[in-house]
């Protein structure tokens, strides 16, 4: 079933983490697939046993129990132990605790399809002492035995040793993490909420975020999505036509439409095209979720429209809710003058791009807090963006193909791709190779601007200079410029 890939570097001593992929006819993964899996994982040295891979076990509680000493695993070797997750991109179905004798240096994340579902296998490190009695191990073996939770100082290791290494571990998963979320190679799974869905960017599919996540989603001819409430959502519309029925108004959309829909606001959408509706959605339940405020309530699942119901719902009367937020913006009414720019003084984002579209901004009656689709850029055939570095970012693309060069690192992207960039102020520039115009729709999050808020000298967005002192703005591809 596993299928190990050559090895990746780790510190000396340590078990090579290696790459894996799952292939199975099961819908349900058992134990023994399981053990299968992690055994390609740290190599065929290594003995691994498990104990309580519990259906539906959640990672945080497992964590939680085994921290408060209310549940400890009773295998052998119990100096380390290792978390792992097996579920979907939205639910975990399992979890359980392996352990293993020699440390696993770094969390390893991978993304599969199975012919149903798609899951997903993460791998976390856990530090714990020994539980002597289940392991039949002596005090004597023990003190012999080289312990892996010492310090530098060879005093056991404690929570400050661990955030002492976080720094260092958070710019090697920086480094690792992939940046172009390829739509072609996700695939679309069924929700209540939706009739296809493919999650592109989270922190689960092994992108290093600030805590938001993007999907893409389809509404099928002469259907609805389900009726939801949660967080803040911003949402464009890719194709198709349609309306939205937000805190009971509704709002119609055609392709190019991009919505705002408030935190803990009830929302719907219906298709009345003659084609699929497509949408892309941002929101940040991810680090709602983290700082315990995160809540997902289904209040009707997703089915085809009923008549009656639809000639009941009352014409739009306007493209703003009644608290005075707009909720509506579509493409032909976005401008383009940089005066809507909300940030328009940094030098960072002037002549960043050849064209700008403004979208859920302040300056077009919008209030976005946590998340917005902010600005649609547009360059001509063969120019490139200009160069300059923030915290993180993420970029769809609507039209054209390209790529990125980030932080040395060249990403290829076409349309329906997702670019992420994440949050470690990385050089970045892109470049429309192609004989085609280029779109792009950024995808804001709030989160960067309460750190930015916090230490401005730091993470302020900053425009980049060549050797010659000049900033480097958006343009013909022609132009060279001599490495750094």
């Amino acid at each position: 079933m596993a299928m190990p890939a050559s090895p990746t570097s780790t510190k000396s001593g340590a078990s090579p983490i290696k790459p894996f992929t799952i292939k199975t006819t099961q819908t349900e993964v058992g134990t023994q697939s399981l053990l299968a899996v992690l055994s390609g994982l740290v190599g065929a040295s290594e003995k691994l046993e498990a104990e309580n891979l519990r259906p539906g076990g959640r990672l945080d509680v497992l964590s939680r129990q085994i921290d408060q000493g209310q549940w400890r695993p009773v295998t052998n070797c119990a100096m380390w132990s290792h978390f792992i997750v097996l579920g979907t991109p939205f639910f975990n179905l399992f979890a359980g605790v392996v352990q293993s004798s020699e440390l696993i240096t770094h969390c390893t994340r991978s993304y599969h399809t199975l012919p149903s579902k798609s899951y997903h296998i993460m791998l976390r490190t856990y530090r714990g002492p020994c539980d002597r009695r289940a392991s039949g191990r002596s005090a004597r073996d023990e003190r012999e035995r080289p312990s892996l939770s010492q310090g530098k100082d060879n005093t056991m290791a404690t929570f400050y040793d661990d955030w002492l290494a976080a720094g260092e571990r958070i710019q090697e998963e920086f480094r690792r993490s992939p940046m172009i979320a390829h739509d072609r190679n996700i695939p679309w799974v069924r929700t209540r909420q939706d009739a296809k869905v493919k999650l592109m960017v989270a922190n689960e599919l092994g992108f290093p975020t600030m805590g938001g996540c993007v999907l893409k989603a389809e509404i099928p001819v002469g259907w609805h999505t389900g009726r939801h409430v949660h967080g803040e959502e911003s949402l464009h519309i890719l194709r198709g036509r349609g309306f939205s029925v937000i805190h009971d108004q509704r709002f119609d959309w055609h392709t190019g439409s991009t919505l705002q829909i408030p935190y803990r606001a009830e929302h719907q959408h219906f298709n009345t095209g003659d084609e699929p509706a497509l949408y892309l959605s941002a929101m940040c339940l991810p680090l709602e979720l983290f700082v315990k405020l995160g809540s997902l309530e289904q209040r009707e699942d997703c089915g085809p429209n009923d008549s009656a119901v639809l000639a009941a719902i009352p014409e739009q009367e306007s493209q703003f809710l009644k608290d005075g937020r707009r909720a509506v913006i579509h493409l032909e009414q976005a401008p383009t003058d940089q005066s809507y720019h909300p940030h328009r003084h940094l030098a960072a984002v002037q002549q960043q791009h050849e064209t700008v579209r403004y979208l859920v901004v302040p300056a077009n009656g919008f209030k976005a807090t946590s998340v917005a689709m902010t600005f649609m850029f547009e360059d001509p055939p063969y120019h490139h963006s200009g160069r300059h570095k923030h915290l993180e970012a993420m970029i769809y693309i609507l039209e054209g193909e390209g790529y990125s060069e980030v932080q040395g690192r060249d990403e290829h992207w076409e349309a329906g791709d997702l670019l992420h960039v994440p949050p470690a102020m990385y050089e970045h520039e892109h470049y429309n190779d192609s004989p085609h115009v280029c779109r792009q729709l950024r995808i804001q999050f709030g989160i960067r601007y309460w750190f930015t808020d916090i230490w401005p000298e730091g993470y302020t967005a900053q425009r980049i200079y060549d050797n010659a002192g000049q900033p480097i703005t958006a343009g013909a591809i022609q132009r060279e410029r001599n490495p750094a």
